[in-house]
């Protein structure tokens, strides 16, 4: 069997495995990233990439029918849902095509096979051939949960990336699970008529995020047409003729629907690292410390499998961090991970909420602005959301949360906040652009600093 030796081998080439390889190939790093799939891994094709190009399409019928309020009326819209399906892809290919482009100028070898960690320097290929390595960034994903008498099989009970290959749209969908995926993707079906009921076993939507901004998410989506039921458990699912069954609870009511979207959480992909002996946390996820070493010297873990929050953006941070530590340089500065679920509106948050700073026993105050005091949410129609800044007692900024449009993009100048240690006085004296979304952010600031001006 054929041995080929590199300085760096990684195993996954999802958003931190192949943003590993290509700063290692900056840094001039021979390197080999094996891919048993495709490039880009679950997020570029199979998840965060075309969830988003179908929101982006599917936000246009929300917005045709909001249109009648403004005197903007469109008659025979139509969808055409194989169309829809091909621009999908397209942009997937497109971005699978660029990524590749990228590897190769960066000097970096893609091997399309399996891999199994044979000892802490050698990987062993389905094809049985064998990679010699000094060091290694394990970045092998995550993939979905199924739950006790319920999993995914892709003809009624569908994972994430089943749901996004369906040729029809169903008539009605029960998501399993009130996180990011369940509501993003419960919400491109809704837009494009069919009946969408979540099914959240916590007492709301978004565990772990802002309680009253997810509240008011949760009655933005109801009146949308999305149904709800939180404190709630799927009991059994039978699967019929045509349709799926389902009981709730212990409640005798059976409910019937078309498909079902399994969305209940995520498991790290660890089978190919069972003769390492590494070190693990709760949930089977890999330990890791500041520079992303496992408990073996030469060996890194990034990404969903070094542990929550399972996000892309946190991964190739960590990937970068992990290579810059292999390459001798000082590793990058911790930061706080932000995140956003792209719903309509958007709703993104980063460092604390006031409950976690409660929870920890760190005297915390939050203040909160409504989108409406913006002129420019006025102008766009935007009434429901808010911009929370979480602060100690001396007006440090322990947490941002946003529910507003383009929330994704806001919530950044807020991760800039914390990184830094500054205070609200320091976004409430930076001169933010007028009519933006952007000022929410710093009134909001000017409330904690009690200098309240819109509201």
């Amino acid at each position: 069997m054929p041995i080929t030796e590199t300085e760096l081998l990684i195993l996954g080439g999802g958003p931190g495995g192949y943003v590993s390889a290509i700063r290692a190939g900056h840094l001039g790093i021979k390197t080999i990233l094996v891919e048993r799939d495709k490039v880009g891994g679950v997020c570029l094709n199979y998840g965060c990439i075309p969830t988003k190009a179908l929101l982006s399409k599917t936000a246009l019928l929300s917005e045709i029918k909001r249109g009648k309020r403004f005197g903007l009326t469109a008659d025979n819209v139509k969808i055409d849902f194989s169309k829809l399906q091909k621009y999908k892809k397209q942009v997937v290919s497109a971005a699978a095509k660029g990524i590749e482009l990228l590897l190769k100028s960066a000097g970096v070898k893609v091997i399309h096979e399996e891999g199994v960690f044979l000892n802490e320097c050698t990987l062993e290929l389905s094809s049985g051939d064998l990679i010699s390595f000094n060091h290694a960034i394990i970045a092998a994903g995550s993939r979905n949960l199924n739950l006790p008498g319920i999993y995914a099989d892709n003809r009624f009970v569908y994972d994430s990336t089943g749901l996004l290959e369906l040729e029809k749209i169903p008539k009605s969908l029960l998501v399993i699970g009130g996180g990011a995926i369940g509501l993003e993707l419960g919400l491109i079906f809704n837009r494009l008529g069919t009946e969408v009921t979540v099914v959240e076993m916590m007492e709301e939507i978004l565990p772990g995020m802002d309680r009253e901004l997810a509240g008011i998410l949760r009655n933005v989506l109801f009146r949308e047409g999305m149904k709800f039921h939180t404190g709630a458990m799927v009991k059994s699912l039978r699967a019929g003729d045509d349709s799926i069954e389902a009981q709730f609870n212990d409640d005798a009511k059976l409910f019937r629907f078309e498909k079902a979207l399994l969305s209940a959480g995520r498991l790290p992909n660890i089978e190919s690292l069972k003769n390492l002996g590494l070190e693990l946390q709760t949930g089977s996820f890999v330990k890791v410390d500041s520079s992303m070493r496992t408990s073996v010297e030469n060996l890194y873990a990034i990404g969903d499998v070094a542990g929550p929050p399972l996000l892309a953006h946190k991964a190739s941070h960590q990937g970068i961090t992990a290579v810059e530590a292999i390459a001798g340089h000082p590793h990058m500065t911790s930061s706080p991970i932000p995140s956003a679920v792209f719903t309509e509106p958007e709703f993104a948050s980063v460092g604390l909420t006031l409950e976690q700073a409660e929870s920890q026993e760190i005297k915390a105050e939050s203040y909160s602005f409504p989108l409406r005091g913006l002129g420019r949410a006025k102008a766009m129609g935007a009434n429901d959301g808010a911009f929370k800044i979480i602060t100690n007692d001396e007006g440090k900024i322990l947490g941002a949360h946003i529910l507003a449009p383009n929330a994704g993009d806001l919530i950044a100048e807020a991760a800039l906040a914390i990184k830094q240690g500054l205070s609200v006085t320091d976004l409430a004296d930076t001169i933010h652009v007028h009519p933006t979304l952007s000022e929410g952010v710093m009134e909001a600031a000017l409330l904690a600093r009690g200098k309240r001006i819109h509201i």
